[in-house]
C-alpha cells in the first residue's frame, strides 16, 4: 500500500506510507499448520510448479482484504477471469478444509471431497497480514475461521475480523478456536485487539489506518486491486 500518502500525529512536513511485510497463513489449502511469508521491501517474486501454492497465497490475501463475494484468482479457480465464489470451485471452505481431491464413493457413488482437515470434526485456519510503515511502525490485519464439522457450504463459517497495532503471532489464537472466536475472549487475551464482526467496521478501520483511498473512497481502491489480481483484465478506461 503505497498511495494514498496517510498522515500520522507527531509527523510534521513527512509523511509515511505503508506496505505489506509478513503474511501468516494457519490451516489454508495445502498450507497446513503454521507458516510465515515475509515479503522484500522493494519486491518478492513468487515462482513454482503448478499447484505449489502460488494462487492460494494471493487468495488468502484477497480473502482477508477483501469482502467476501469478492472472486478468487482466476488461475486458482481453471477461468480466464475471476469468477463469484461456487461450490463447483476453489472457495472459502475448500481452502479451510484443506481440499486435495474428489472421489466416489465406493458404496453410495456419490463425489466426496477430500481433505487434509476436518475429517468429522471441526477445524480452524486464519489469515493475518502486518504491515510496516517508513518510521518502522506495524500494524496486522487479520481473518479468524471456525469450520463446524456439518459445514456444507462457505455460509456456515464462523469469521471474526480484527486489527491489531504491532506484530501478532497467529499461534497465540489457537486456544480460542473451539470457542470460535469469541469477541470478548479475544479482547480479554490480547489487549489493544480490535475486533469485528461485519466487514464494514473492518474495512473502515483498515481503510483508515493504512490510508487506502482517497476521500473514504477505500472500498473502490481494493475493488481494482482485486481485479488486477484475480487475472481479470481492465478492458476500457471506462471500465477503470
Amino acid at each position: 500500500m503505497s498511495t494514498p500518502l496517510f498522515h500520522v500525529d507527531g509527523d510534521t512536513e513527512e509523511t509515511t506510507q505503508w506496505r505489506a511485510d509478513t503474511l501468516q497463513l494457519i490451516n489454508w489449502g495445502g498450507f497446513q499448520g503454521h507458516h510465515r511469508i515475509r515479503w522484500d521491501p522493494e519486491a518478492t517474486l513468487l515462482s513454482g510448479a503448478s499447484g505449489s501454492g502460488k494462487s492460494s497465497l494471493l487468495d488468502a490475501y484477497l480473502a482477508l482484504m477483501m469482502n467476501s463475494d469478492v472472486p478468487f484468482n482466476g488461475a486458482s479457480n481453471d477461468a480466464t477471469q475471476g469468477r463469484a465464489r461456487g461450490p463447483e470451485q476453489r472457495n472459502l471452505l475448500t481452502y479451510l478444509r484443506g481440499k486435495t481431491d474428489t472421489a466416489r464413493d465406493d458404496a453410495t457413488q456419490e463425489l466426496r471431497d477430500q481433505n487434509l482437515r476436518g475429517h468429522g470434526t471441526w477445524t480452524w485456519g486464519a489469515v493475518a497480514m502486518t504491515f510496516i510503515d517508513d518510521h518502522g511502525r506495524r500494524y496486522t490485519a487479520m481473518r479468524l475461521y471456525y469450520v463446524p464439522k456439518d459445514a456444507t457450504q462457505s455460509n456456515d463459517i464462523v469469521m471474526k475480523m480484527a486489527c491489531r497495532d504491532g506484530e501478532f503471532d497467529l499461534r497465540a489464537v489457537e486456544p480460542l478456536a473451539a470457542g470460535r472466536f469469541e469477541k470478548r475472549e479475544l479482547r480479554s487475551s490480547f489487549p489493544g485487539i480490535d475486533p469485528h464482526d461485519t466487514y464494514g467496521g473492518f474495512s473502515q478501520s483498515l481503510f483508515t489506518r493504512l490510508g487506502i483511498g482517497e476521500r473514504n473512497d477505500g472500498t473502490n481502491a481494493l475493488k481494482l486491486l482485486a481485479r488486477i489480481q484475480a487475472g481479470q483484465q481492465v478492458r476500457t478506461v471506462d471500465g477503470l
